[in-house]
C-alpha cells in the first residue's frame, strides 16, 4: 500500500493502481514526500531535471539518512536526477562528507520519478532470502555515488 497516504491504500504507479513485484517481504514502493500530497506525481521534469520544489526536500532526506542509519535498508532505488539532486542538496547544506553512506544507498533506476523504491536487508531468520550484491561505485565520487 502506499504508505504516505493518510488513510495508507493502494499505490498509483504509471497511473495504474498495480505492481506485480514486491512479494518477498523485503521490497515496498514509498512515495516521495511531495509538496502536493497526491499519488502518481513527479519530481522529475520534462527536462529530465529534478525538481526541488516539488518535493519536502528536508523531510525526504532526512527519511533517507534515518531509514539507512537504522541499518535495516539495503538500497533504494530512486530517479537518476533525483539521486544527482539529492548530491547536490546534501553539498548545499555541508552534509555531503559525513552522509556519502546514505548516498550511495540511493541507486539510480529508470522509472522511480514519482515514487522511491526500498529494499530492506534480508532477515536473518530468512535463510531463502537471497541478499543483495555490494552497492554499485558510480559517479565521481563512487564512496557517495556522486
Amino acid at each position: 500500500g502506499d504508505l504516505t497516504d493518510i488513510n495508507g491504500g493502494r499505490q498509483m504507479l504509471a497511473g495504474k493502481y498495480e505492481h506485480a513485484s514486491h512479494q518477498n517481504g523485503v521490497d515496498a514502493d514509498i512515495n516521495y514526500l511531495t509538496k502536493a500530497h497526491a499519488p502518481g506525481v513527479s519530481i522529475v521534469g520534462r527536462n529530465k531535471a529534478f525538481m526541488k520544489t516539488a518535493l519536502h526536500v528536508d523531510e525526504q532526506w532526512d527519511l533517507f539518512k534515518e531509514t539507512v542509519g537504522s541499518g535495516l535498508v539495503s538500497r533504494f532505488f530512486v530517479n537518476r536526477s533525483v539521486k544527482i539532486g539529492l548530491c547536490k542538496y546534501a553539498q548545499t547544506k555541508g552534509e555531503y562528507a559525513a552522509n556519502k553512506k546514505v548516498l550511495k544507498h540511493l541507486v539510480p533506476a529508470a522509472g522511480h520519478d514519482m515514487h522511491f523504491h526500498l529494499r530492506l536487508r534480508c532477515p536473518a531468520d530468512s535463510p531463502r532470502c537471497m541478499p543483495d550484491g555490494p552497492l554499485p561505485s558510480i559517479g565521481r565520487d563512487p564512496a557517495a555515488g556522486c
